[in-house]
């Protein structure tokens, strides 16, 4: 009596390799997505950077065609929601209030991105010309500002960014929290 030699895969073997190329791409797409959000964070970070040192530069220059060196520029961030605020300090009294200012622009960081942890819980950064003296809340005591930055879809990671009123120099970086 002859054996019949079959060919091919069983239904077994063919769902195995099915639920393994399930798993695989499963986890490959779940760590593409967290790449995505760890990058929009980086963005947000590098972009709130980029806007300070654009407001220290106008407080430098001046700003448009009217070139006014005597004018002081600020940045007020908040804890707890994605905006913060361009102001000319009009009354040279180094913070923001609605009053004495005038608002240049409101930035609006992406819907995903909040600003969760400021220095001294309410963060103003003012630069004054014509030579640069940097404001931090209103006075010259503090060295250096930071702003904290989370995604809410990522829980290891947050943006930094790191202000020193001395150098000038503006960080941005991505840690992982612990």
């Amino acid at each position: 009596m002859k054996k019949l030699v079959q060919n091919g895969y069983s239904m077994i073997e063919l769902m195995v390799v099915i639920f393994i190329f399930i798993v695989i791409f499963t986890a490959t797409m779940a760590n593409f997505r967290h790449g995505e959000r760890t990058e929009e964070l980086r963005l947000a970070a590098d972009h709130v950077a980029s806007v300070i040192r654009q407001a220290q530069s106008q407080a430098l220059a001046g700003i448009g065609e009217e070139t006014d060196l005597s004018t002081d520029y600020g940045l007020l961030f908040i804890e707890e929601i994605n905006q913060f605020l361009i102001y000319k300090d009009n009354n040279k009294n180094k913070i923001y209030d609605i009053v004495g200012n005038e608002l240049i622009e409101t930035i609006t960081l992406p819907q995903t991105i909040t600003i969760t942890e400021v220095t001294g819980g309410i963060l103003n950064i003012v630069f004054s010309p014509p030579r640069p003296t940097i404001y931090i809340n209103g006075d010259t005591v503090l060295q250096e500002a930071e702003i904290k930055l989370n995604h809410l879809k990522i829980s290891d990671k947050q943006g930094t960014i790191n202000f020193n009123r001395i150098t000038g120099r503006v960080n941005s970086e991505i840690t992982s929290l612990p």
